[in-house]
């Protein structure tokens, strides 16, 4: 239950954070002030955490050749990702980012 909490705590951690970072310019564009529902989803929370999408079917892909991600996507895909990464593989008890099958890409998602 040790890893859940240091997660719940590094969660809310990174929620504040992302609050602070947002009062301190001053100033909000008016398509993030009307992202009034960009916390993290309930079932994140369960066990097993499901792996954010990436690729085509991410939030960041293009449509028609154009970036249509916001910032509340950004922070969404992040927190889950995290989550996803800090759990414990039931089959090999280590977090999934120490994982075999955890690999360092590089901006085009290449090993």
């Amino acid at each position: 239950m040790a890893p859940f909490k240091s997660v719940t705590i590094a969660v809310v951690a990174l929620a504040c954070l992302s609050s602070l970072t947002a009062h301190a310019t001053g100033k909000l564009s008016a398509q993030y002030a009307s992202q009034t529902n960009c916390g993290a989803q309930s079932d994140w929370f369960n066990s097993p955490v499901k792996p954010p999408k990436e690729g085509k079917d991410s939030p960041f892909a293009l449509v028609n050749g154009q970036d249509k991600s916001t910032n509340c996507d950004f922070h969404q895909w992040s927190w889950q990702k995290f989550l996803y990464l800090t759990q414990i593989d039931k089959k090999t008890n280590q977090l999934v980012m120490f994982g075999d099958d955890y690999l360092q890409v590089n901006n085009e998602m290449m090993p």
